[in-house]
């Protein structure tokens, strides 16, 4: 039941969070990490790997459309899937504004009021995914062409990864569904130790060249393996991306139908 409501309160406030001319690279970063909160519906599409020496993974994905509403829950449906070694288990959230759903197991569940309420009291914060911070991830950002993604023509943003930044963040996103221990934020010689453990480390950022709305973000860091502490925390690499294909396009999400109710034992 609690991680339930871990993986609906983050899925809202990754949703909740989520110009042309010429511009720096810097001044089109800031553009798009403001304009995350602008985002009020598309396809969502985020994956964080953790990857362990001997190539296991761990790790989640959640994909699918949703549509945010003032006041109560957005209308939603998401496949969350956990990711561990070659396993693998998948549920999908349903949200429909005003109830809130978990199909798992070929049977559907509606979920309590007080799960729902959880999902929906995260719509009141600013900034959607608070450990999403473009400016503060990326140092000098380097401008490109980024082709079309959906139709649209697209700027690149790419730069130095700022790594003991971007590992805390990358670690409270997962501490959410209970797959690691949230970090104190990496500081001094602990962010000095992150830095130098780091064999590869690339952000990729796509941005909207005319309304500057995140298409995709996507961060790749390898750690050396000499590195044994910093691998005991986040394994040899990390693989996160970030996509919202289509925002503000308009998305219907059908109410599910057989529901039954939801128990602990379900």
């Amino acid at each position: 039941m609690k991680r339930l409501a871990l993986v609906l309160t983050l899925a809202a406030a990754v949703l909740a969070g989520c110009g042309g001319g010429s511009q720096s690279a810097s001044d089109v970063l800031a553009e798009t990490s403001a304009n995350l909160g602008k985002i009020k519906s598309g396809d969502l599409a985020l994956e964080l790997i953790f990857s362990a020496k001997d190539g296991a993974r761990a790790g989640f994905n959640l994909e699918g459309p949703f549509k945010l509403r003032s006041g109560a829950l957005p209308e939603a449906q998401l496949d969350y899937t956990q990711i561990a070694g070659d396993q693998t288990a998948t549920q999908t959230f349903i949200m429909t504004g005003d109830k809130a759903y978990v199909r798992m197991g070929g049977a559907t569940f509606e979920l309590p009021a007080k799960t729902a309420g959880q999902v929906r009291s995260t719509l009141g914060t600013t900034g959607g995914l608070g450990v999403i911070d473009l400016r503060g991830w990326v140092e000098n950002p380097k401008l490109a062409e980024g082709g079309q993604l959906d139709g649209v023509d697209t700027d690149r943003v790419t730069g130095r990864l700022n790594v003991a930044t971007v590992v805390t963040g990358l670690v409270a996103i997962a501490s959410q569904f209970g797959g690691t221990t949230p970090l104190t934020p990496l500081k001094g010689s602990s962010a000095e130790q992150v830095e130098r453990a780091v064999d590869k480390a690339t952000i990729d950022v796509w941005t909207g060249k005319d309304d500057r709305l995140l298409r995709k973000l996507k961060i790749t860091i390898e750690f050396s393996p000499a590195a044994d502490q910093v691998k005991s925390l986040v394994g040899t690499a990390v693989h996160f991306s970030l996509g919202i294909s289509h925002p503000n396009e308009t998305v219907t999400i059908e109410k599910p139908t057989n529901v039954q109710p939801y128990s602990p034992g379900s």
